[in-house]
Parts: structure tokens; sequence; C-alpha cells
């Protein structure tokens, strides 16, 4: 398989942490989709870390930084090994080139989110089994 653009459930195999020549810091996250292997990188900009977005992509990588110390993902590279992850291949361009980037989906719906929803949905449906177009709100 090779990575094309799309939604993957991608599993953790190793994470470190990073500068970028020009000083900007990160942390990779290396993952594998099926049979190919990819690197997500969580910028830790200012602007990244005062959005929050910093924080929820890596909580959603099973680091909490309330809780654990960012110095880990550099110290312990299998930290978050095993932890399937939701994330997003798509178009990049940066200095005139188009690249396919990795990024963590940080809106994809909590599978715990998704059973309680489909319950409460399948239990409506059992109530009212035949919904017409006046039913519908919009």
């Amino acid at each position: 398989m090779t990575i094309t653009i799309g939604h993957y459930s991608a599993e953790i195999i190793e994470n470190s942490l990073g500068t970028t020549p020009n000083g900007s810091m990160y942390a990779s996250i290396l993952m594998q989709i099926g049979e190919d292997v990819t690197e997500c990188r969580v910028w830790l900009t200012q602007k990244c870390i005062h959005s929050g977005m910093a924080g929820r992509q890596l909580l959603k990588c099973g680091f909490d930084i309330k809780e654990q110390d960012l110095g880990d993902l550099g110290m312990k590279p299998k930290l978050l090994a095993g932890i399937k992850v939701p994330v997003r291949i798509e178009p990049n361009e940066y200095n005139g080139k188009t690249t396919l980037q990795c990024s963590i989906d940080i809106n994809a719906a909590d599978p715990d989110q998704v059973k309680k929803v489909q319950d409460q949905m399948r239990k409506a449906m059992q109530k009212n089994p035949e919904i017409t177009d006046e039913d519908i709100p919009f």
C-alpha cells in the first residue's frame, strides 16, 4: 500500500523531539499506516502552543502535558508506541514544492462517543421506527 490523500487509523511506532535549523521545535511521531511508515510532526511553536493545537494533538496520541513531562517524548522513544491515532494525509505546499503531509486528526470522533451516539440512535429508532419528511427539522 502506498499512502495517498485521506483519513487513516495509524499506530504509533516511536516518538522523539526535534528542532529545525531555524530553531522551531517539534515532536516527531513515527506512525504505521498499513504497511507504510510516515512521520507526523506536532509543532511546538508559540502559535501552536497558545492556540492549544499542540496540546490537543499530543493528547490524541496519549500524551497529556498536564500529567507528563515533555522531555519524556525525547528520552523515552517507545513512550507512545502501540497507540492508535486518527490521521489525515493531505497535500502541503512549501517553497514551491508539494508533498504529502501527515497530521493528527484532532477532530476525529472518539470511539466511545460514536458508540454512545449509536446506542441513542438505535433506541430512538425503536420508539419511532417510521420517520417522515415532516420529522426532519431542516
